[in-house]
């Protein structure tokens, strides 16, 4: 199961770097109005976005070619169900917190977990039989829901 790193770009980006050792393997950015992202890996440009104006799949593509989809469980859920290569995974966020698990058939196969309480920095695993631009796009799905997460109202 590889395991990676993201780095943050700065304090208030929600570009990362994804890293393997010493060795860069992706850069995730996140446009600041989040319509589409872009998930660099190998020399390619993969797009990262959401289907629709409100409540539509998110897709990961590669030029024309869709790769990967993924819906939210229902519309006030933080988790989505992730379909590629005619298999299905859940990743779930914590009930409360930025952490997340990948599961595949209710068993964890992966997770995404902050390294501490102020950091960005995040400890990834994932599973092999997720290909890397995969893999970014379930890290990608994560970023996203954080970033939604950290810009709502505070409850009153």
């Amino acid at each position: 199961m590889p395991q990676f790193e993201l780095i943050p770009h700065g304090w208030l980006s929600w570009d990362f770097t994804v890293v393997q050792g010493s060795s860069v393997v992706a850069e995730i950015e996140i446009p600041r109005w989040r319509k589409k992202g872009v998930l660099k890996v190998g020399g390619l440009h993969y797009a990262a976005y959401r289907e629709g104006l409100i409540g539509g799949p998110f897709i990961l593509a590669l030029d024309t070619t869709q790769l990967a989809r993924a819906e939210r469980t229902n519309w006030l859920s933080r988790s989505f169900t992730i379909t590629h290569g005619g298999k299905t995974y859940r990743l779930k966020a914590d009930w409360f917190g930025p952490s997340f698990a990948l599961l595949d058939n209710e068993q964890e196969v992966g997770s995404l977990v902050p390294r501490g309480m102020f950091t960005r920095k995040t400890s990834v695993s994932l599973p092999d039989e997720l290909n890397l631009p995969v893999q970014m796009f379930v890290i990608w799905l994560a970023l996203y829901q954080r970033e939604t997460d950290s810009s709502a109202p505070a409850a009153m």
